[in-house]
């Protein structure tokens, strides 16, 4: 889970009375956190696709491993007639 938290706080290392650096500053950290929130959104679309491609993956396993089931059934069910 990721938190971003704003504050109003004066920005640290800006002597009071800068208000030009103060802004600065807090211009450079907003697109520190914008770069930031994009790299998340991508970071979460990759999982989602990863995920989703596991999920397929899976399904087809899960219908090979019943049509396998379904065919052994039948060879033992019908068998070849000379029993």
């Amino acid at each position: 889970m990721y938190e971003v938290v704003i504050s109003d706080a004066w920005p640290k290392n800006v002597p009071d009375g800068r208000l030009c650096d103060a802004y600065e500053v807090v211009i450079r950290q907003e697109e520190h956190l914008q770069r930031r929130l994009i790299e998340l959104v991508v970071d979460i679309a990759s999982r989602r696709q990863r995920l989703e491609q596991i999920d397929r993956k899976w399904d087809d396993e899960l219908v090979a491993n019943w049509k396998q089931k379904r065919l052994w059934k039948c060879v033992i069910s019908c068998g070849d007639g000379e029993n």
